[in-house]
């Protein structure tokens, strides 16, 4: 039997709260702030659901879309969650968790930004900056999306969007300080000064978080 892996208990979890179908454990994974620490593709989260069923924590069942007899033969398929699921889900909850990772590909260019051009290390600040104000509501804050029946879990939801907005406000500064910093540059290759005034901010922010 295929192992699961930390995806396939993302789902879980949702399948523990109510049955979903395939579209709708996608709409909400798409939406609630569940996306900005754990992403996937659309094409592994529709193949999610059906490895659970093969492994003996999901169940799956046919519903009719409508109960309009001129929709007659549409079905979707439901997930719910077994006994054996709510088990395995309990068992990795106890489990130590992996650390952490930090995934933005943005960032990714801009660590190799000195191997393009100016124009493209700003573009690619301005085009993050945008992208994260963005990403949350006119309050500033990241948006908050629960389904119907998941009122159980709204408090964690809360905490977990706060953490979210944190992080999102803790890049766009970081993002300002270095386009400041690049509007100086001609070139994005170091010298002797730019090394020492990053090591100078780095050791500032340092003393800051362990005053």
């Amino acid at each position: 039997m295929k192992r699961p892996t930390t995806t396939h208990f993302s789902v879980l979890g949702l399948l523990a709260v109510r049955p979903w179908s395939t579209y709708e454990l996608i709409q909400y994974l798409k939406s609630s702030n569940i996306q900005y620490f754990w992403t996937k593709t659309e094409a592994r989260l529709y193949q999610t659901p059906v490895e659970l069923v093969s492994m003996g924590y999901a169940a799956s069942s046919k519903e009719r879309i409508s109960k309009d007899e001129s929709a007659k033969g549409r079905e979707r398929t439901v997930y719910t969650i077994t006994d054996q699921g709510h088990s395995a889900l309990r068992v990795w909850l106890g489990q130590p968790a992996q650390p952490p990772r930090f995934e933005i590909e943005g960032l990714l260019k801009l660590a190799y930004g000195e191997q393009g051009t100016r124009s493209n290390f700003t573009d690619r600040i301005a085009e993050m900056q945008r992208v994260i104000v963005r990403s949350g509501n006119r309050d500033g804050l990241c948006p908050v999306v629960e389904a119907p029946r998941l009122s159980s879990r709204l408090h964690l939801s809360i905490r977990m969007a706060d953490l979210t907005d944190r992080v999102r406000w803790v890049v766009l500064d970081w993002l300002a300080e270095v386009r400041t910093d690049a509007e100086n540059w001609e070139t994005i290759e170091s010298t002797p000064e730019r090394v020492e005034q990053a090591k100078a901010r780095y050791r500032a922010v340092a003393e800051q978080r362990h005053a």
